[in-house]
């Protein structure tokens, strides 16, 4: 898997084809996502292999239950906003084991302190997910919601609002 992680590692950064090339490329390895999900914890890995498990569930896939639970074990290990971003986008799509529900929550809850709006926006997405799984009281979610209407960005407030909808 050394071709696989020096192809990632050459991601410049911005241009999403050679990520899109990559996928195309080790889709059918047996061991692309177990790779990238272990890699997801590398901070120079991180956007890269974060954006190729969102592209894959952006293209109606899934990952395993090992390979979730590896994800989502790393999840506090993600400083990179982009590849926060990209996990805080895939919540909505995973089915999680009741055990997993702790660390998403306390992934979620940190994302909403990042100065990054969009990481903020879907952090409070996330957290509206963890409410339709009981792990937070849709008292507090109201509150958390209520509390952006006030502080924070338009962008932000937006996807608040859509939350507060559907309450």
């Amino acid at each position: 898997m050394e071709v696989l992680k020096s192809k990632i590692e050459a991601w410049d950064g911005i241009h999403m084809d050679h990520l899109k090339s990559i996928y195309i490329q080790f889709l059918n390895d047996p061991e692309f996502f177990n790779n990238i999900t272990e890699w997801s914890s590398d901070i120079n890995l991180q956007a890269a292999s974060t954006w190729l498990i969102k592209h894959h569930y952006d293209s109606g896939e899934e990952l395993n239950e090992t390979q979730i639970d590896r994800l989502i074990g790393i999840s506090s290990e993600l400083v990179q906003w982009e590849a926060q971003l990209h996990i805080l986008q895939i919540l909505p799509k995973i089915e999680f084991a009741t055990e997993q529900l702790i660390l998403i929550d306390d992934f979620a809850r940190r994302c909403l302190k990042s100065e990054n709006k969009f990481v903020r926006a879907w952090a409070y997405q996330g957290m509206f997910e963890l409410y339709k799984y009981s792990v937070v009281d849709k008292e507090e979610l109201r509150s958390l919601c209520e509390i952006a209407m006030e502080t924070e960005s338009a962008s932000i407030k937006s996807k608040v609002r859509k939350i507060i909808a559907n309450l």
